[in-house]
């Protein structure tokens, strides 16, 4: 009897289930229609809300690239920020659509890739990397000749036998890689040469000189008397300067110095030597040329290190000698006048 009564409950249990799943199911299939895709934005991995529709923002991001110069047209463009989106299916299409694409228009600009190169904590970007290369070897043809630059490459002798480039190179070695910029902080060659040698303001310290005042010295540096009180907050403006006193002042540096190093051959002249040589045949306060004295010849091979043209090393690393000096023999007498009466009688 009580298994009849449990299977009678069964059956009941599985009737009222099916009659009531049934019913749901209908009723999302009759409501499919309603559902609708937003999208979460989310920029560098941050969301900032939904949007209808995510091609909103990408023809926004299309109409800034076309607003942009010509001159960028043939760059890879892209965004300064990273743009994701997760869709959502969803009964309830809130979204924020005015207030994302505002956001989006004003922080997030667009960048261009270029090539990166980098000189300590300096950057500078260029269209592409063989404008990088290009800057680098300009900036070695503003010290060296392209005829020594050629011949350093090639390991060639020079045709100047007089010089031999040894090596250039760079106190700060330069890194070239990719990066995103503003468009317009993208440099020419020729500008990003002068810009490197020309380089940033950097604070140094200046030593006081005899008849230095703040009026002077301010000048020298670009600076206002204000500016450079600023520099110097110890310092009022009249203040009494002592000489060797240390003033900080600001001055471009450049964001490498280039350093050459070369072979110099140098013709110098050995000055001859003089031989006094006595006769006692000749008298006291003659003298004459026996052998005429000549100069010789030596070469000697420098080498020479500069820094930005000017010469910090310079050391003899050979010599030879050309041509032996003929010493002079000059011929002086040593015969004393004997003395000679004044012909006279006391």
């Amino acid at each position: 009897m009580f298994k009849s009564l449990d299977l009678f409950f069964l059956r009941t249990l599985i009737i009222i289930l099916f009659t009531t799943v049934i019913p749901l199911s209908v009723l999302a299939a009759d409501n499919h229609d309603d559902i609708s895709v937003i999208y979460h934005v989310l920029i560098d991995d941050k969301r900032i809300g939904t949007i209808s529709n995510k091609e909103l923002i990408n023809d926004l991001i299309l109409a800034k690239m076309d607003s942009l110069d010509k001159t960028y047209k043939d760059s890879e463009l892209t965004t300064s920020k990273n743009i994701t989106y997760i869709p959502e299916h969803t009964f309830f299409s809130d979204t924020s659509d005015e207030q994302i694409l505002n956001w989006i228009n004003e922080n997030v600009t667009i960048e261009a890739v270029a090539s990166k190169l980098e000189l300590e904590d300096q950057f500078l970007y260029l269209k592409e990397k063989e404008d990088a290369e290009e800057t680098l070897n300009q900036l070695k043809l503003r010290f060296v000749s392209s005829e020594d630059l050629n011949a350093l490459t090639n390991s060639e002798q020079n045709s100047d036998n007089k010089k031999q480039v040894l090596d250039v190179s760079y106190s700060t070695q330069p890194t070239i890689t990719s990066g995103q910029v503003s468009p317009d902080d993208i440099l020419s060659v020729d500008e990003a040469v002068n810009y490197i040698i020309k380089g940033s303001l950097q604070e140094k310290e200046y030593l006081i000189q005899q008849g230095d005042a703040l009026s002077t010295i301010a000048p020298k540096y670009q600076l206002t008397i204000d500016e450079l009180l600023k520099l110097n907050p110890e310092y009022k403006n009249d203040h009494v300067l002592q000489i060797g006193q240390p003033l900080m002042v600001t001055d471009y540096q450049p964001l490498t110095d280039i350093i050459v190093k070369e072979q110099l051959n140098k013709a110098e002249e050995i000055e001859f030597e003089t031989n006094i040589v006595e006769d006692d045949t000749m008298y006291k306060g003659d003298s004459k040329i026996k052998q005429q004295g000549k100069n010789g010849k030596k070469g000697l091979l420098y080498q020479l290190t500069k820094k930005n043209r000017s010469v910090v090393k310079e050391e003899i690393i050979d010599e030879t000698i050309v041509e032996e000096p003929i010493p002079e023999i000059i011929i002086k007498g040593t015969k004393v006048i004997p003395s000679r009466g004044t012909g006279q009688f006391t």
